[in-house]
């Protein structure tokens, strides 16, 4: 009798083995012959499976994956069962654009917490987005931006104390000849970042500038973010209703619930405390908007979660560009000369570092930081949206319902269709000359897209520009940095043996899931500028 039941279990368990072996033939076939996309190229993996750009998400290498792809393959490249990736300014118009048939993808329910709220990062519906982004918007219009500024450069002002400092314990050396100690300016750009977007929405921060108590926050949203990455490119082991996605990178999640914890405290924080007479948040500017349309604000629980994810979304893509600005600079010093030199020209003291008129006249401070961005934009990747019932023409083709369509940022502002010399930092190419006429500006400021454009255009553009501007303004004003002697120098240079795409040394290297990160480099020096 045990026999014949462990030979009825051998076969149930083989019929189902070969069930779901004809299964896969079977999908695998539709999908490379019958699949409405089947004709265009790709990878054959990305073709069978969604696991391939997980894959890459998850080694932090999609953008450079994604602009192989599109060397190898063309403009329209297949990067999925039913994605495809387009690499074509016209493209990226097409499905960015106002008033294309075309949703958010449901890609970006990995950002969905425990509670399952919708947020205007992941509101999937037009109306819902829509309805959300016309109030968030006004937390962030340049009137805005403006009564934030004191809080950006009082943040500012303590970064540069804390780079002159010679270990972050001392007070600044006393000569003031002496260079300070090697620091790794991807850190300080994501302690940077992170003050300025609590103490700018919450009024309250964690001082990690200063306090070493509190940066493990900055890991912790790097791994949360590098496990969204992933599960973006999988969604349907949410939808399944499994919880097969808590599986996915466990080390991600508790970096999840612990960043929760502390979103937690800001919010608590922020509600307990009365801000002074003339000062302005994030959140208090929130609280007193209405949506135009409706009369409404946002109630309480959503403002809550909509600035705790504005945290994230705001301190993590901005440091990248930091970041890349402190490399690209001390690693061109014709660039590092011309730009000090128009800034402690035009501004007679650090104070009068601000938005207005002088700010506005620096035309070389704006290329670099243009230039900047397309080197190092705060999402390399494809932000995916989904085509919607009667398809969607898009730079030629016609793409039916359900197709899952973007544009890899990083190998978009890297197609030298575009731009001449697309991984040479160059910040001339923005700025109108005889042999550069504005013309050729103009066809690369429509493949010029680190903020997206259209409907889900970045809400917080203008602050991530005041910051990038006001910060590169005041640090070269207060000081000069270069790269730190020894190997420590190379740190965030590409090298041969790094792997495809990571062989250039004049390319700081970024690290690519859901957003764009900067992890190691570069290693500066900085001094005083009255130095000889």
């Amino acid at each position: 009798m045990a026999l014949l039941d462990s030979l009825r279990l051998l076969q149930i368990v083989v019929l189902l083995l070969a069930i779901s072996f004809v299964y896969l033939v079977y999908i695998s076939i539709y999908r490379l012959f019958f699949h409405p996309l089947a004709n265009y190229p790709g990878p054959l993996l990305a073709k069978l499976t969604t696991w391939y750009s997980a894959y890459h998400n998850y080694v932090n290498d999609v953008h450079i994956d994604i602009l192989r792809c599109h060397a190898v393959y063309g403009d329209f490249v297949r990067y999925g069962p039913d994605r495809l990736v387009i690499n074509s300014a016209n493209g990226f118009h097409d499905i960015y654009g106002h008033a294309k048939n075309i949703a958010k993808s449901k890609a970006y329910w990995a950002l969905l917490g425990r509670e399952e709220k919708w947020s205007v990062l992941t509101a999937w519906d037009k109306k819902v987005h829509g309805r959300k982004r016309r109030v968030i918007a006004q937390g962030f219009t340049e009137a805005a931006v403006r009564g934030y500024e004191p809080v950006i450069k009082e943040n500012i002002t303590i970064l540069c104390k804390r780079l002159l400092a010679s270990d972050g314990r001392d007070a600044a050396p006393e000569a003031s000849s002496a260079w300070s100690l090697p620091l790794d300016m991807s850190k300080f750009a994501n302690y940077l970042s992170f003050d300025i977007m609590t103490d700018v929405i919450f009024s309250v921060k964690r001082h990690l500038i200063e306090n070493p108590d509190y940066r493990w926050i900055t890991s912790c949203i790097e791994s949360m973010m590098n496990r969204i990455g992933v599960v973006s490119m999988v969604p349907w082991t949410r939808w399944w209703g499994l919880g097969l996605h808590w599986a996915i990178k466990p080390d991600g999640v508790r970096a999840y619930l612990r960043f929760h914890d502390e979103a937690e405290y800001f919010a608590k924080a922020r509600m307990k405390q009365q801000l002074p007479e003339g000062r302005k948040d994030v959140y208090q500017n929130l609280l007193n908007a209405k949506d135009a349309q409706t009369g409404e604000g946002l109630p309480l629980p959503e403002l809550l979660a909509e600035t705790g994810l504005l945290i994230v979304a705001g301190s993590d893509t901005t440091s990248s560009a930091l970041a890349g600005i402190f490399f690209y600079l001390s690693h061109n010093p014709s660039v590092y000369a011309k730009l000090a030199h128009e800034v402690r020209t035009t501004f007679p003291s650090v104070s009068s570092i601000t938005h207005g008129p002088e700010l506005r006249s620096c035309v070389y401070l704006h290329a670099v930081v243009d230039e900047c961005l397309r080197m190092c934009p705060p999402v390399s990747a494809a932000p995916w949206r989904v085509v919607l019932e009667g398809g969607q023409r898009i730079d030629g083709h016609d793409i039916p319902e359900g197709t899952e369509v973007g544009t890899g940022l990083y190998s978009l502002m890297h197609n030298p269709a575009y731009f001449a010399e697309p991984f040479k930092f160059n910040p001339d190419r923005w700025i109108e000359t005889e042999p550069n006429p504005a013309a050729n500006i103009e066809i690369q400021r429509r493949a010029f897209v680190p903020f997206l454009s259209g409907a889900r255009m970045c809400a917080a553009k203008n602050l991530a520009m005041a910051e990038l501007l006001i910060t590169t303004a005041q640090v070269l004003h207060t000081m000069d940095f270069k790269v730190a002697d020894g190997p420590e120098g190379k740190v965030g240079q590409g090298t041969v043996g790094m792997g495809v795409g990571r062989e250039r040394p004049e390319e700081f290297q970024l690290y690519s899931h859901f957003v764009t990160v900067a992890k190691h480099g570069p290693i500066l020096q900085f001094r005083r500028r009255d130095a000889d």
